[in-house]
């Protein structure tokens, strides 16, 4: 992986989880499972649909970023520009140990 071609800083999240505090108030809270992450983006397609009278966009984007070793799982989110992808595949391009593929999608 060249790294001329990571020019976005993603973050790798865990999801938000509820908490309570020592008088049993829920608190949000979120844990960074990776900060400044470098990565390239590819934008995909974007599409719309239309559930329970909402109309929804969903846009595919995938994120290449160098191989780690922390456990990256389809239950966390990538956060780019200020917007929150779901992971829905994670993988390791041609099983190489070099780079990793984050195919994510994102609702609005």
């Amino acid at each position: 992986m060249r790294a001329g071609l990571l020019r976005d800083v993603i973050s790798i999240r865990n999801p938000v989880t509820t908490a309570r505090s020592t008088d049993g108030a829920p608190i949000e809270t979120e844990s960074t499972l990776l900060r400044n992450v470098w990565a390239r983006v590819d934008h995909k397609t974007g599409s719309e649909t239309y559930r329970n009278r909402n109309r929804w966009e969903i846009n595919e984007t995938d994120f290449f970023i160098r191989y780690t070793t922390a456990a990256i799982t389809k239950s966390m989110h990538v956060n780019y520009n200020g917007n929150d992808y779901d992971i829905k595949a994670i993988i390791n391009v041609d099983e190489r140990d070099r780079e990793i593929q984050l195919i994510t999608t994102k609702y609005s």
